[in-house]
């Protein structure tokens, strides 16, 4: 993320040592799912549980050789969790574990997003209210029109961003549990076909992740759920330009 524009805890949750940490986690409930599922002996799952420190230098030392990220983070869990490490990624592909962890990490940063909305929604109220009798021109093409209020300008951002706001939410819930239970939580395996996995492993692994099995998937996660949340931060943007627009020729002198 460009550091200059980005919140701190906006840029922690999207750093490659955090996304480690993600894939680590979506390992591990797959894990405990096995072990449920009696194929993973207890003291090994122990093991995989146990809190790992990711060094992003030495993972990215080791991702030239077999080049692929994924099998770089796979070969250091293997050096930090010794034998018992042969049971991570058991009949996952590596989109099993990628697009899941970033369902995760799309959810935590919509959750922040959302209560930016409300501090927005909060303060515009804030603004309609103290200045619902403050008269000013309106304008028609940018031509002096019917006089009208600061308050009414301030509630017409309100309820735009109110839209905002409930297009983004509808986004968020897309990634997580929507209607029919589509996610992105995703461990069906190469193709998705459950060669290997199972589908009861499946829905333990993402009910641990606090998500749904997605009804419906290939190898990857569609897109078209990636599309919706991004869409909708974009409509969103363009109510931030338009607010900012509309401040601009409130300044202009006359």
């Amino acid at each position: 993320m460009i550091e200059r524009y980005s919140r701190p805890e906006m840029a922690g949750l999207w750093t490659l040592e955090n996304r480690y940490r993600y894939w680590f986690k979506v390992e591990q409930a797959v894990c405990r799912a096995w072990n449920e599922q009696g194929v993973i002996p207890d003291e090994d799952l122990k093991n995989i549980m146990q809190d790992v420190d990711f060094d992003v230098d030495k993972i990215l030392e080791i991702e030239p050789v077999p080049r692929h990220d994924v099998i770089a983070f796979l070969t250091y869990l293997e050096q930090k969790i010794g034998p018992s490490a042969r049971f991570i990624h058991l009949g996952c592909t590596s989109s099993d574990m990628v697009d899941t962890a970033m369902a995760l990490q799309m959810v935590e940063a919509g959750n922040m997003i959302l209560a930016d909305f409300d501090l927005v929604l909060d303060t515009l109220k804030k603004f309609v209210r103290a200045h619902q009798g403050l008269v000013c021109m309106g304008r028609s093409h940018g031509i002096h029109g019917e006089p009208v209020t600061y308050g009414f300008k301030f509630a017409g951002f309100y309820a735009e961003f109110l839209r905002d706001k409930k297009r983004f939410a509808d986004a968020v819930e897309d990634i997580r549990m929507p209607l029919f239970q589509k996610t992105t939580g995703k461990l069906s395996g190469a193709m998705g076909t459950y060669t290997v996995i199972t589908p009861a492993v499946e829905a333990r692994a993402c009910e641990l992740l606090g998500l749904k099995a997605d009804i419906i998937s290939t190898q990857i996660v569609q897109r078209d759920r990636y599309a919706h949340y991004f869409t909708s931060l974009a409509i969103a943007a363009g109510t931030v330009e338009r607010i900012c627009v509309e401040l601009r020729h409130l300044q202009r002198t006359e």
